[in-house]
C-alpha cells in the first residue's frame, strides 16, 4: 500500500516534512528519537513470549545470526516506505485515526476494507502474546499454565479492561497511551536482559 501510494501520487516529500513539525498531531513521544526507543521497547515485550520458543528450535548458531538480522531488516525497509507515504500524503491523513487505511482507500475502496481485517487480526496477534506474558506469571501450573484458576481469572478480568477501554476511549488516543507505556516497559526489560547477559558474560570469563 505505502509503495503504491508513493508511485501514484505526487507531492513534495521535503516541504511535507517541514510542514509536519507545524501541525497539531497527536503524539506518542516528545521528540524522533524518544519514539524509536519507544518502538524498541514496544518490539520486545510483544516478541518476549514469542522468540524463547522460537529460538529452541533453532539448530545452530547461524539460523539464530541470519533471523535476528534479517527480520529487523525487513521491518525497517517496510516501516521506512510506510513512514515515507505517510509524509507524502500529511494533509490526507493529519486526523486520520488510522492513517495507513486512508492511503489504502485513495488506492482503492475495498483495499481499505481488506486493510481494515488485516489491521483487526494485527491488534490481536499484538494484544495476545502480551496479555499471555502477563497471565502466565499467575499460572501455577508451570507446564499448562492456562489450567489454572488464577490464570483463566486474569485473562478474563484483562479482556474485560481492554473491551471496556477500548469502548470508552477513542482508538487513536487509546493506542497513544497504551503503546508509549508498553514501550517505557520494554526498554527497562530490555536493560535488564542486556545486564544480565553482561553479568553472565563476565561470570564465564572470571
Amino acid at each position: 500500500i505505502s509503495v503504491a501510494s508513493l508511485t501514484t501520487s505526487s507531492a513534495n516529500l521535503v516541504a511535507n516534512a517541514q510542514e509536519i513539525a507545524q501541525l497539531d498531531l497527536l503524539r506518542a513521544a516528545p521528540s524522533w528519537f524518544t519514539s524509536s526507543i519507544l518502538y524498541v521497547g514496544l518490539s520486545v515485550m510483544g516478541l518476549a513470549s514469542v522468540l524463547p520458543a522460537v529460538g529452541q528450535q533453532m539448530s545452530s548458531r547461524w539460523q539464530v545470526l541470519s533471523a535476528s538480522l534479517l527480520g529487523p531488516m525487513l521491518l525497517m525497509g517496510a516501516m521506512l516506505f510506510v513512514t515515507l507515504a505517510l509524509i507524502n500524503q500529511v494533509t490526507q491523513v493529519v486526523d486520520a485515526p488510522m492513517p495507513t487505511m486512508v492511503l489504502a482507500d485513495a488506492l482503492h475502496p475495498g483495499l481499505s476494507q481488506v486493510f481494515a481485517a488485516v489491521i483487526v487480526l494485527g491488534i490481536y496477534t499484538t494484544a495476545c502474546p502480551l496479555m499471555w506474558v502477563v497471565c502466565a506469571r499467575f499460572g501455577s501450573d508451570q507446564g499448562q499454565p492456562y489450567k489454572s484458576k488464577v490464570y483463566q481469572g486474569v485473562a478474563v478480568s484483562l479482556a474485560l479492561i481492554g473491551v471496556l477501554g477500548g469502548g470508552v476511549l477513542p482508538f487513536a488516543k487509546m493506542v497513544n497511551l497504551i503503546y508509549p507505556t508498553v514501550g517505557y516497559a520494554g526498554f527497562g526489560m530490555l536493560l535488564f536482559m542486556l545486564f544480565t547477559d553482561l553479568r553472565n558474560a563476565l561470570g564465564k570469563t572470571a
